[in-house]
């Protein structure tokens, strides 16, 4: 790699870790931060034209209430910024809204004992989005930290097909199926698949603000309800 690339990473490597050490995420735990996120979700399709207007202006669904769920949300000068939801699948009984859209992929890889994160609901305050482009590193950064956690395989990825690009620039990950609709929205989404045990690695050596410590990784993900056998050692 030239010279001045390598500068150029670095200087971006620097100002996503200096804006996430500005940065509080927090495990959504109240009522009222649920609230918070739903709103937030809610603006965010809204403005994308994936949701029509609706007099709740909140956008709720079933997957939040499940066991294998985290909802967490990233918060600058105490105001949400942007949110991103996980669910954990390790086995064929688990529920997330990626597995309901495409059974026919990741089922199979369940049953072939695959364990997963399933980051979705990806959103942010459009604002905060333009005003500060390392928000997207940041908010990403969780799937890495939730991979490490979980001690999981694969991650899912399921963006809208122009957002692609940047899973397979950021995290390596492969388009596995080409765009299905998803309940509620009117833009589809495509299924891919990222690989925690062959990229890791790379991804960190490529983006250093994606590392993060047990002790912040149990403090988002340490009360979901899986089988402690499914977690890394100590959470490492």
């Amino acid at each position: 790699m030239p010279v001045e690339e390598i500068r150029s990473a670095t200087r971006f490597a620097d100002h996503v870790r200096q804006f996430v050490a500005t940065i509080q995420y927090r495990r959504i735990e109240t009522e009222d931060d649920l609230d918070l996120v739903r709103r937030l979700r809610y603006e965010a399709y809204l403005k994308e034209g994936a949701i029509s207007e609706t007099a709740e202006k909140r956008m709720v669904d079933r997957y939040d209430d499940l066991d294998n769920v985290v909802n967490i949300g990233l918060f600058l000068d105490d105001k949400l910024v942007s949110a991103l939801r996980m669910h954990f699948l390790s086995n064929v009984n688990d529920i997330s809204p990626s597995l309901d859209v495409f059974p026919d992929f990741l089922l199979p890889l369940l049953q072939a004992g695959k364990k997963m994160a399933d980051p979705n609901k990806f959103v942010a305050d459009h604002e905060a989005a333009r005003k500060f482009p390392q928000l997207a590193y940041a908010t990403t950064r969780l799937t890495m930290m939730a991979g490490s956690y979980f001690n999981a395989q694969l991650a899912i990825i399921s963006p809208r097909a122009e957002h692609q690009a940047f899973y397979q620039r950021t995290f390596f990950a492969k388009t596995i199926c080409p765009p299905r609709a998803y309940p509620a929205l009117s833009k589809p989404i495509c299924l891919m698949l990222g690989d925690y045990e062959a990229d890791t690695d790379k991804i960190i050596q490529r983006h250093p603000f994606y590392a993060s410590t047990a002790a912040e990784r149990e403090r988002l993900f340490g009360k979901i309800k899986i089988d402690p056998k499914h977690q890394s050692a100590a959470a490492a």
